[in-house]
C-alpha cells in the first residue's frame, strides 16, 4: 500500500489548548413537568462530572423527565455512552486542515437499539464542505450501542463537531487521537512518527482531494440508500456505488461488506446479468485483494462467464443497451488477469496458463 494511503488519517491541525475538541448538547424533545440535569466536561480525552454548571467546553445533557422520574437513568452509564459515541464519531470524522475550526451542529435522533434514525444540520458552520463532512462522519459512525435504560426514545441529541478555537497551534490528529510535542504515534507498518516529522507529500494531497470528493458523494448515497425501504435492485446499485467510494478512501473491509450486501439483494431478486455484473466483478477483485481467495474464486467464475457472453454478443452486433451494459464493472482482460494470479497463488499453474492464453486472444 502506498505511504500516502497508510498515512491517510494523519492531519496536521492548528491548536493545542485546554479547549474541548467535541461538545455534545443533549435535549430530549418531550413534554415534561420536571427536569433533572447533569453536565459532563471532557477535555483532552478525559471525562469528568461537573455537577450542574455549564461552560463553553462542556459536554452537556439536559433531559426532561416526568415527575418522580429524576433518577430514571444512570448518569454514569450516560457518561460511558457519550465516551463511546465520541470514539465512534472521532474515528470517522475527517476534514482538510483548513476546515478543522469550522464547528458544525448536527441534530441526531437515536432509537433505543442505537440505530441512527436521522442526522441533520442544527446549525451550519458557514461552510458547506465542513457541514457535509460532519454529517457523513456521524452517519458512518452509526449504529451506536443501545441507549442506557431510562432515557426517552427516540433520543434527540445535538452534537457539535469541530475544534473550538485555533490557539496554541501545535498538534496532529491520527486515527481520532491527538499527539503533541514530544509524542509519537505508530503507523500500520510499525514505524513511530513524531508529530513534526512529516510534511504532506503531493501524493498525500491528491489522496485527500479524492477522499473529500468520495465522502461528499457518500453523504448523498447514504441518504438515498436509507430512503429505499425495500431491497430493490436500485438499492443494490446504490450500495455498489457507496462501496466504490469506500474503496477509493482505502476502506476495503467496509467496501466488501457493502458489495456483499448488494450481491445478496441482486441474487435474491434474480437480477439480469447486466445488472449483476458490476457488483459481482468488483467483489471478486476486492476479495482477491484482501487475500480471501476461496471466496473470490466462485465470484470470478460467475463474472467471467457473464463477461465472455457479453463479449460474444457484442462481436455479433450488440444493441446499444447491451454495449452499455458490457462497459460497466471490471473489464474482462483485468478480470482474467487477476483470476490467473489467484490460480498461481494456489499452485494451479496449468489452469493459470490457460487463462493467459485466453487473454492473448482478446482485442
Amino acid at each position: 500500500m502506498p505511504e500516502y494511503a497508510k498515512n491517510r488519517s494523519l492531519l496536521k491541525v492548528f491548536s493545542r489548548s485546554k479547549m474541548m475538541i467535541w461538545a455534545l448538547a443533549i435535549a430530549a424533545n418531550i413534554t415534561a413537568q420536571a427536569v433533572f440535569a447533569d453536565t459532563y466536561e471532557s477535555t483532552a480525552g478525559q471525562t469528568r462530572s461537573s455537577g450542574s454548571t455549564t461552560t463553553s467546553t462542556s459536554l452537556t445533557t439536559s433531559i426532561p423527565l416526568a415527575n418522580g422520574q429524576a433518577n430514571a437513568y444512570d448518569p454514569a452509564a450516560l457518561q460511558t455512552y457519550y465516551k463511546t459515541m465520541w470514539t465512534q464519531i472521532s474515528k470517522n470524522w475527517w476534514v482538510p486542515e483548513e476546515l478543522f475550526f469550522k464547528q458544525v451542529k448536527v441534530k441526531m435522533v437515536i432509537e433505543k437499539d442505537g440505530k441512527l434514525s436521522s442526522a441533520t444540520l442544527a446549525a451550519t458552520s458557514g461552510d458547506n464542505r465542513a457541514d457535509t463532512l460532519a454529517l457523513i462522519a456521524i452517519k458512518r459512525a452509526a449504529p451506536f450501542p443501545p441507549l442506557p435504560d431510562g432515557l426517552p426514545t427516540p433520543f434527540q441529541t445535538i452534537y457539535t463537531i469541530g475544534f473550538a478555537s485555533n490557539k496554541d497551534r501545535d498538534f496532529v490528529m491520527f486515527n481520532g487521537a491527538r499527539y503533541g510535542k514530544g509524542e509519537a504515534y505508530t503507523l500500520a507498518t510499525g514505524t513511530k512518527v513524531g508529530h513534526s516529522d512529516r510534511q504532506l507529500s503531493e501524493l498525500d494531497k491528491q489522496f485527500h482531494i479524492k477522499k473529500e470528493a468520495a465522502l461528499t458523494k457518500m453523504n448523498k448515497l447514504y441518504d438515498a440508500i436509507a430512503a429505499e425501504k425495500e431491497n430493490t435492485n436500485k438499492k443494490a446499485k446504490l450500495l455498489t456505488d457507496y462501496a466504490d467510494c469506500l474503496i477509493t478512501i482505502q476502506e476495503q473491509g467496509e467496501g466488501r461488506d457493502k458489495l456483499s450486501e448488494a450481491l445478496v439483494i441482486l441474487d435474491k431478486n434474480q437480477a439480469d446479468e447486466a445488472t449483476l455484473y458490476p457488483c459481482l466483478s468488483k467483489l471478486a477483485q476486492l476479495d482477491y485483494s484482501l487475500g480471501d481467495l476461496k471466496t473470490a474464486e466462485p465470484l470470478f467464475i460467475r463474472a467471467i462467464a457473464i463477461k465472455e457472453k457479453e463479449t460474444a454478443i457484442a462481436a455479433t452486433g450488440a444493441t446499444a443497451a447491451t454495449a452499455a451494459a458490457a462497459s460497466n464493472g471490471v473489464p474482462l482482460k483485468s478480470l482474467l488477469e487477476t483470476y490467473a494470479k489467484l490460480l498461481y497463488k494456489q499452485n494451479r499453474a496449468t489452469e493459470a496458463d490457460e487463462i493467459y492464453k485466453k487473454i492473448k486472444t482478446l482485442p
